[in-house]
């Protein structure tokens, strides 16, 4: 089956959040094509640079890139962002922006807890990406008063 028109997006994190950004990628698939699950790679430091090749190549083919921006450090998603940021893909931040090197770049930031994603976050994103889809200005997003 061929899909047209499918906004593809790439859904980055910490290796430590990938839980939350599977939630996250389950919740997004109906809507969106996932350029690259990563969430079930295991971790073996000798498969790194496979995967870092695919991580690569699923920023390079998005369109919008998603990141779970929890406080822990990696370098891996700002990485991503780098390449994303590069290409100038547009970047929406969902969690803490200040921990983000990117927050002055991002199109869109959802401030938010990432301890439970709620359909009122997705909705958001999902906003957040038809919105930077049509280059509508930049948006924040503070879901931490609810």
């Amino acid at each position: 089956m061929i899909v047209l028109n499918k906004i593809k997006i790439y859904v980055a994190g910490t290796f430590e959040d990938k839980m939350i950004v599977k939630k996250v990628i389950k919740m997004l698939s109906d809507d969106y094509i996932i350029t690259r699950d990563w969430t079930d790679d295991d971790g073996n430091k000798y498969e790194a640079p496979h995967y870092c090749e695919l991580d690569r190549n699923g920023v390079i083919n998005c369109n919008v890139l998603v990141l779970i921006n929890s406080k822990k450090i990696s370098s891996g998603k700002m990485w991503e962002c780098g390449i994303a940021d590069g290409l100038n893909i547009p970047i929406i931040v969902v969690g803490s922006p200040v921990t983000c090197v990117f927050r002055f770049r991002v199109k869109t930031t959802i401030s938010t807890e990432l301890d439970d994603i709620s359909e009122d976050i997705i909705k958001n994103i999902k906003i957040s990406i038809e919105n930077v889809m049509k280059n509508k200005p930049f948006k924040f997003i503070d879901q931490t008063m609810n």
